[in-house]
């Protein structure tokens, strides 16, 4: 896999990182200070999703495969948008390697994979591409820089967007903007995200469309014996998680203060995501009743992790 088609799976995975909710229609107002089982359940899914997808924001691993799963989860992801035949084409474009991309300059002066200073830009027309009467279109842009002595990381997204519309009028369309920032040595590495993506799809009569705010930051120990390069396969090891993050959709608007209360356990050797054998993640909303939080368990490799909503922290 070459260095270009490695930088441009790092941005789809992150423009695809499986946002999704249920729900029509949208709400801006001021957040929310209680939620319901439902609520909690839906909101609390979409995080989980999002800290299951922290394990390939250390590295640029498997960029060929993992951008194009990403966006299988969603378009056969949670009610109410889930369409096969989207997510089919989208494979179908992949398949026959229509990457559009325009890449300002690969240069790699320190030879660690990552380019000294790079703008991907994705633009008409050779960036809207018709695939069995479905249109596949990618806009926006990408800046990747290293940050020198230290290893790792930094990428800034300017308003990165996906949208695929089919003949009979379905459409997803997800758009990112923010930055992600690693910081690594041989055996520990720093993710900063601060990033926010928002969704608009239809699917028949239902539609869905929102956004997702994190401000977050998220620790990495290599397991013993093992050791940790941004441009490798991710080793096993534990990760927190800690900050904020804002929901704005059908459900309303929730603000809440993340946390890592037992730490997620992740193996390398597990091929369905998420990779946590282990783990469990606290949203905490605050209100004038009190502190209630969405329970995150993450139980195993490739299973569902268990949300609840508890009415008062207790742990």
């Amino acid at each position: 896999m070459g260095k270009r088609e490695a930088i441009a799976g790092v941005v789809l995975a992150a423009v695809l990182g499986a946002v999704v909710w249920s729900g029509c229609g949208d709400n801006s107002t001021a957040p929310a200070t209680t939620i319901d089982d439902t609520q909690a359940h839906e909101i609390g899914g979409t995080i989980a999703s999002q800290v299951g997808d922290l394990a390939d924001g250390f590295t640029f691993t498997n960029p060929g495969d993992v951008p194009f799963q990403k966006a299988l989860r969603v378009l056969q992801g949670s009610s109410p948008f889930r369409n096969p035949v989207l997510a089919s084409h989208l494979v179908r474009s992949h398949a026959a390697g229509e990457m559009c991309a325009t890449f300002s300059d690969t240069t790699d002066t320190d030879a660690d994979g990552v380019p000294d200073d790079l703008t991907v830009s994705f633009s008409a027309p050779s960036c809207s591409t018709m695939v069995d009467s479905t249109t596949v279109q990618w806009s926006g842009s990408f800046r990747v820089t290293d940050p020198g002595a230290t290893a790792g990381f930094n990428i800034a997204y300017s308003n990165v967007r996906l949208r695929v519309t089919a003949l009979n009028g379905d459409y997803f369309d997800v758009a990112v903007n923010g930055t992600q920032n690693v910081a690594a040595t041989a055996t520990q590495a720093t993710l900063n995200q601060n990033m926010t993506v928002a969704l608009a799809a239809r699917e028949g009569q239902e539609t869905v469309s929102g956004s997702l705010s994190q401000n977050w930051t998220a620790q990495y120990a290599v397991a013993e014996g093992q050791t940790f390069t941004p441009h490798g396969e991710l080793p096993s090891g534990a990760l927190t998680v800690s900050g904020s993050s804002t929901w704005i959709g059908a459900q309303g608007n929730f603000a809440f203060a993340l946390s890592t209360t037992s730490p997620l356990v992740h193996d390398a050797a597990c091929v369905d995501e998420p990779e946590f054998a282990s783990g469990v993640v606290r949203a905490a909303l605050t209100g004038s009743g009190g502190v209630i939080f969405i329970r995150i368990d993450f139980i195993g490799c490739g299973q569902d992790p268990i949300v609840t909503l508890v009415g008062r922290p207790t742990s």
